[in-house]
């Protein structure tokens, strides 16, 4: 589960002793590249830090408590680039750009253990970023995947992959950039890496909820893309009347995730619920210029509202749900 915000009047730890207090054996961490790593020059690394000491956090949490962390290393996302800044115009085919991966992939594992690390994946809901004017972009970073997987594997023993959308990898309409078919693209793309990870959240393009009759489709759907493991590394339900969602709606979804969960235990080893709080209408707003959608009201209440509880911590019914749902599990 992502419980990195924090919850107004309250702290971190509130939402640790929460994950913990419903059965959650897992955090997700998301940094971009270029948080991790400065500008440098050519095969010259630049300066390297731990992003607000998130790495060696976690990793204390981790070795004390045993809530490992899905590790999610952002060179690309869905606004854009996250590489240090002078390799923004760089191919990821290139060998500098690739030995500079390999030698911030070192520093990351000087703060954290890899046996407390489940996974890492590499580039965050791929099929809505935009190379723009990179047009080898979908060739390339296959070959930065499959290079960054067999240096990650044979070093460090941590299993590697990228993320999509649930979309990206069931429609067969969908289009990338450029005129690529996604799924074919990331059906290809499944050959070098050791598994794949999807968000999910059933939201049309208008950010107004879908039925939730549809979970059990897309969940069958899900696993007939690949043989893989597929980690649900978000998964997530806006509780907001803009988006026509509710508590109730929100709680009835995660049922249906479960029940669907269930069905496809063997193929999805794990699901990360998003998120523990809901953010605040500030950070909803701040998000919304970040993805090009300034005053967008359907995805401002639609981030906001994707917490299981309530900015101020008070729980909403899919708290006690999923609680319930993993105690019968045996989380």
């Amino acid at each position: 589960m992502d419980i990195l915000d924090v919850p107004t009047g309250g702290a971190y730890t509130d939402s640790l002793a929460a994950l913990k207090s419903i059965g959650g054996t897992f955090q997700t961490l998301h940094l971009y590249w270029n948080q991790i790593e400065a500008a440098g020059s050519g095969s010259t690394s630049g300066v390297f830090s731990d992003p607000y000491n998130s790495l060696a956090s976690m990793n204390s949490i981790a070795s004390a408590q045993g809530v490992k962390v899905s590790l999610r290393i952002h060179p690309i996302d869905l606004p854009g680039k996250y590489v240090p800044s002078d390799l923004s115009s760089t191919r990821f085919n290139n060998a500098n750009l690739k030995a500079r991966a390999k030698a911030m992939i070192n520093f990351v594992f000087t703060k954290i253990d890899h046996g407390n690390v489940n996974q890492i994946f590499l580039g965050n809901e791929i099929d809505g970023y935009n190379p723009g004017s990179d047009t080898n972009f979908w060739l390339d970073y296959p070959d930065f995947l499959n290079e960054l997987r067999t240096y990650i594997n044979t070093n460090y023993s941590v299993s590697v992959g990228f993320v999509t959308t649930l979309a990206g990898v069931t429609d067969s309409t969908k289009t990338l950039p450029g005129g690529w078919n996604s799924v074919s693209v990331f059906g290809a793309w499944m050959g070098v890496v050791d598994t794949l990870g999807v968000t999910y959240y059933p939201a049309n393009a208008n950010f107004q909820m879908n039925p939730n009759s549809g979970v059990a489709t897309d969940f069958q759907r899900l696993v007939a893309f690949t043989s893989k493991p597929i980690h649900i590394e978000e998964v997530g339900y806006s509780s907001s009347a803009s988006t026509g969602g509710s508590e109730y709606l929100q709680s009835e979804f995660f049922c249906e995730v479960f029940k669907a969960w269930d069905t496809h235990a063997a193929k999805i080893p794990s699901l990360a619920i998003l998120r523990m709080v809901d953010k605040t209408r500030a950070d909803s707003e701040s998000i919304a210029v970040t993805y090009g959608l300034t005053g967008n009201e359907n995805f401002i209440e639609y981030i906001r509202t994707l917490g299981v509880k309530s900015n101020t911590s008070v729980a909403k019914p899919s708290f006690s749900l999923i609680q319930s749902e993993l105690s019968k599990r045996g989380f």
